[in-house]
């Protein structure tokens, strides 16, 4: 990315930063566009779509508790966005087939699974010590009791939402596998 370097050598000509600290400024504003990218990425997908309220819970609950969680991480920021634009196509477009309610249940149950044991998902990048690994664990798991107990209160009001809600979660357990079984292949 180009802009982040011009982000930070304004900073940097405006004394705001020391050339000492280049390096992070450019890296974190990288991250940030990147971000911020991948967010416009899935707003407007969900509006081409015509499902923009569905692609901000989606959102939500993917960031939310992919924070937690950990999972596959993409080695670029391209592929990273990429994938991102093919889960929230995938739970946008699986959200408008007929599931029954035993599959939503059965998908909940394995996302339930998953984070309870496998998460959190360490990665090279972000490693986690003993304590922090204890708290995204509680973390994620409270932050799932939460998520059920809308499911339930949004189970009679819109159940659109829910498939949402569950498919997201869903795709978050996905994402923990693979990054677990990318562990044992190549570690």
């Amino acid at each position: 990315m180009i802009l982040n370097k011009k982000i930070t050598q304004i900073l940097l000509n405006n004394k705001v930063v020391t050339s000492d600290d280049r390096e992070i400024y450019e890296y974190g504003f990288e991250l940030l566009l990147s971000t911020i990218l991948g967010y416009i990425l899935v707003i407007t997908t969900s509006l081409i779509l015509g499902m923009g309220v569905e692609g901000i819970v989606f959102l939500v609950v993917f960031v939310l508790i992919r924070n937690y969680t950990g999972g596959y991480h993409a080695n670029t920021h391209f592929k990273c966005n990429s994938l991102l634009v093919i889960t929230v196509l995938s739970v946008l477009l699986l959200s408008r087939l007929k599931i029954g309610i035993l599959y939503l249940i059965l998908m909940y149950i394995v996302y339930f699974l998953t984070i309870f044991i496998y998460a959190p998902v360490e990665h090279e990048n972000k490693p986690l010590n003993d304590k922090k690994k204890k708290k995204y664990k509680l973390v994620s798991i409270s932050i799932s009791i939460i998520i059920s107990i809308v499911i339930i209160f949004f189970y009679k009001i819109d159940i659109e939402l829910v498939k949402i809600i569950i498919l997201t979660l869903f795709s978050v357990s996905i994402y923990i596998v693979i990054a677990e079984v990318n562990k044992i292949l190549y570690n």
